[in-house]
């Protein structure tokens, strides 16, 4: 875990350059513009039910050190939560027990932008949603709590950007 809050986590730009440098181009360039001077998350996430409540914690401060106020970190939370839990469930769906799979989360903002950025990514395999009655409203949710979003899939994994404009 990679993450400007935690003193006992050794940073490196490189291992967060490289990691940016598999992801499509317009998220690669979101990740390598970040502002790293300011509060920023970098979390390897393993893929279990389990991982989705330490980075509600983590999102919600991130945020607050953002300046962001109590609605939009809540919105923030659950886009998260959503993102995360769709890797998890989805995208890994078809993964052993004893091997679950890793989900990358990405925070940072982008004040020339004015806007703060969450990335999510896994490599595990795209399912299209369905309608299902109850479930299946994970992206819509997304989509609508978000001030940008964007969604990228093929063979090796799924990557999801959120943005939110920055408090002014």
């Amino acid at each position: 875990m990679l993450d400007d809050t935690d003193p006992h986590i050794s940073k490196s730009p490189a291992a967060l350059r490289a990691w940016a440098r598999q992801l499509p181009e317009p998220i690669c360039e979101t990740v390598l513009d970040a502002d790293l001077s300011l509060p920023f998350l970098f979390h390897e996430v393993v893929a279990v039910n389990g991982a989705l409540s330490p980075q509600r914690h983590a999102i919600s401060g991130w945020a607050r050190r953002l300046g962001f106020d109590g609605h939009h970190v809540e919105d923030m939370m659950l886009a998260v939560d959503e993102a995360v839990a769709n890797a998890i469930e989805h995208g890994y769906r078809d993964r052993p027990a004893d091997d679950p799979g890793i989900v990358m989360l990405f925070a940072a903002s982008m004040p020339a932008q004015g806007m703060a950025h969450v990335v999510v990514a896994d490599n595990g395999s795209w399912r299209p949603p369905t309608d299902s009655g109850f479930r299946g409203r994970g992206l819509s949710i997304i989509q609508k709590i978000t001030n940008l979003f964007e969604l990228h899939y093929d063979h090796t994994g799924t990557v999801t950007r959120m943005a939110w404009y920055l408090p002014s």
